[in-house]
């Protein structure tokens, strides 16, 4: 949820349409308020058996769910971060079509 707050580990769970081509999966990065990226974490597809996909999600024969904990340094303080997932990158290293979910991640 946008905006929510969360104590760590933070769990990112999510779907893709083609996550299962070639096991491609996603990119989960964390960012701080400063747009420094503080972590990247490649999640693979995950088995979709038993498993609903969300509605309106266009269902191919490679669409998979993913989920990652995020595990960062405590913070001393509630701090936002930003969680991006997204399965590209140009040729500059750059994300392309990125989700972004703005969070705020409170001390344990």
């Amino acid at each position: 949820m946008p905006e929510a707050q969360y104590g760590l580990p933070v769990h990112v769970r999510g779907w893709g349409s083609n996550i299962g081509l070639e096991d491609r999966g996603v990119f989960v990065a964390v960012v701080d308020e400063r747009q420094s990226i503080l972590q990247i974490n490649v999640v693979p597809p995950q088995p979709r058996e038993f498993r609903v996909a969300p509605g309106g999600l266009e269902v191919t024969d490679f669409t998979r769910p993913f989920a990652i904990d995020i595990v960062i340094p405590d913070p001393e303080s509630p701090s936002p971060y930003c969680i991006w997932v997204y399965q590209a990158v140009n040729d500059a290293g750059r994300a392309q079509g990125v989700v972004q979910v703005p969070i705020i991640i409170v001390p344990r």
